[in-house]
């Protein structure tokens, strides 16, 4: 594992356990100030191991460049330098978007990751670059399961919770009897590919790695960010996709449909109505890991309850390292724009309240190809090259009791 890597676990741990030192009953402000400390001397030597990764891999580059990297010969794919190829691997990719010649060595690198539809599919690097741009958004990806596919159309059997029988009492020689076990569902999926363009200014394409790899990065968290949530949100099922709150259905009508249920109330909820929901609506494996997900609308009426001293049962104040918290659930906040609220009535919005625990409710099926293909003639006419950008997953209901959606009204 990579030294950088290795630091930013360490610093996941160390803000861990900067929280429970906060949380901790009697501790003191000398306390917290040396664990601060300690977190920001680990971010700074993160960020100058950072440029030590970086100045290597510009000399890879420089080394490319000149006709020295070792592997670059008929059968380089059996005397292979990862970072070397993977430095090969951006520059080729580059080219290739730019619509740029290739060498041997280049093309080597690029033919064996083409997709089907003549794109090229993204570099490690790129990735790696992609996957650490989007820790900055809080996408819904990180609350549910991920499943790794490999293939378009396929199925999972997954584990949901369910009530266990202890032993019994037995005789000797007397057939042992049955227990209920595991119960065990079968979640279908069928990789959808979404897509969209990007028009690149021919300017930056004459910087072959660096600035494009960068625009390109961006461009693709983004994006990601919006389909993950839209996906995970809002999907209504019709094309097999289902949403938390697009396939939600009212407890009369759900019937012995996989979704969640669905609760519009008829006043804003009150905190012993949260309480009981929390307290007794779910299985307990569940409710002991249930979270709260809402918008700035549902977050103001959480913020407003508070106990007959004024004390808020909300805390903590949405950071990192102070989270919100509400009776020890974790809350957690988007914009109105990602999660709005239902304005079906517009005298009178609603907002939403997402309770429970997602990753054993919903599950994404990713099949981690991202891909991009370029036209230099799509975009003549502004001076730009258009890109097109596809990713690939889908995500279904996994367990219909382990969430449920309700909808506040503001006051």
């Amino acid at each position: 594992m990579k030294l950088i890597n290795i630091m930013r676990q360490q610093l996941t741990q160390m803000k861990a356990e900067a929280k429970e030192l906060a949380n901790r009953e009697g501790v003191t402000a000398q306390e917290i100030n040396v664990k601060m400390d300690e977190i920001k001397a680990l971010k700074a030597r993160i960020a100058m191991q950072q440029q030590f990764d970086l100045d290597e891999e510009e000399e890879i580059e420089n080394r490319i460049n000149d006709g020295q990297g070792e592997f670059l010969k008929d059968n380089y794919s059996d005397n292979l330098d990862e970072k070397e190829f993977n430095a090969l691997h951006v520059k080729a990719f580059a080219k290739a978007i730019a619509k740029k010649s290739l060498n041997d060595n280049e093309m080597k690198a690029l033919s064996s990751n083409t997709d089907a539809d003549g794109g090229y599919l993204i570099p490690k690097d790129v990735l790696t670059q992609i996957n650490l741009l989007s820790r900055e958004y809080v996408s819904l990806r990180n609350l549910v399961t991920v499943a790794k596919v490999n293939t378009k159309e396929g199925s999972r059997i997954l584990e949901i919770d369910a009530a266990t029988t202890g032993f019994t009492d037995i005789e000797e020689l007397t057939d042992l009897p049955n227990l209920s076990s595991p119960q065990w569902t079968k979640v279908d999926y069928k990789i959808r590919d979404l897509g969209g363009l990007l028009p690149i200014p021919n300017s930056l394409l004459a910087d072959e790695t660096g600035g494009l790899v960068q625009y390109l990065a961006e461009w693709f968290v983004k994006k990601a960010y919006a389909t993950d949530n839209s996906m995970l949100l809002f999907a209504d099922g019709t094309k097999g996709t289902q949403g938390i709150i697009g396939t939600a259905k009212t407890a009369d009508t759900i019937g012995i449909d996989n979704v969640f249920v669905k609760e519009v109330l008829a006043s804003v909820i009150t905190f012993p109505e949260l309480k009981s929901i929390l307290n007794k609506g779910f299985p307990r494996p569940i409710a002991k890991t249930a979270k709260i997900v809402t918008n700035q609308s549902g977050l103001d009426i959480l913020d407003n309850m508070a106990d007959t001293t004024g004390r808020p049962y909300l805390t903590g104040d949405g950071t990192e390292e102070f989270p919100y918290k509400f009776k020890g659930r974790t809350v957690i906040v988007y914009d109105d724009d990602t999660i709005p609220n239902d304005t079906t009535d517009a005298l009178n919005p609603l907002a939403p309240l997402i309770i429970g625990d997602l990753k054993k409710g919903v599950v994404l099926f990713d099949r981690q190809q991202m891909s991009v293909a370029s036209s230099k003639e799509a975009g003549f006419a502004n001076n730009s090259t258009v890109m097109r950008g596809i990713v690939r997953q889908d995500n279904r209901i996994w367990d219909k009791k382990a969430v449920k959606v309700y909808y506040s009204p503001l006051s």
